[in-house]
């Protein structure tokens, strides 16, 4: 027979372990990663339309925001836009935006008219950084894991410093 020393002790602090590292833990760290990688890039990328001289819009572009949304399933953490136009600039319009080559979601309709071209922004931003954004996620997460594991984990005192710079 085999005897294992410290077994029990070693099932206890994974379940310490997995006490700690609960969907709000991936949602904390999911969200920083997304909003400083892929909010950022499609800020770059989303077009500002000048619509008379002198003006410079960016009403798009500024409502652009990470939010972690919950529901039974577990938590979703998106990037995107609540202003009623940003569909119509990722996806296009009318004949043009179907001849742009942009998979647009399966309810999206195009219309009839001529339309306007696509000109994405978001897709292209995470297509760009989502390799970034796991290995992030991947590297904050194993950098909790080690501090929960020597029982220094601050959780609350690191969200808090994180969230709210600190003050």
């Amino acid at each position: 027979m085999v005897e294992i020393e410290g077994l029990d002790d070693l099932e206890r602090e994974l379940a310490r372990l997995a006490a700690e590292v609960s969907q709000d833990t991936l949602a904390h760290y999911g969200q920083r990663q997304m909003t400083g990688k892929v909010e950022r890039r499609a800020k770059q990328l989303c077009p500002v339309g000048e619509s008379r001289p002198g003006y410079t819009g960016g009403r798009l572009r500024n409502s652009l925001t990470t939010q972690v949304v919950r529901s039974f399933e577990g938590v979703e953490i998106r990037t995107g836009s609540n202003v009623e136009y940003a569909p119509f600039v990722e996806y296009g319009t009318g004949r043009r935006g179907s001849a742009s080559g942009v998979e647009p979601p399966a309810d999206y309709h195009y219309g009839p008219k001529p339309g306007m071209t696509a000109r994405p922004y978001l897709r292209p931003a995470w297509d760009e950084e989502q390799e970034n954004v796991l290995s992030g996620l991947a590297d904050d997460l194993r950098h909790f894991i080690d501090r929960v594991a020597r029982g220094t984990s601050q959780w609350d005192a690191t969200v808090y410093q994180i969230s709210h710079g600190g003050e």
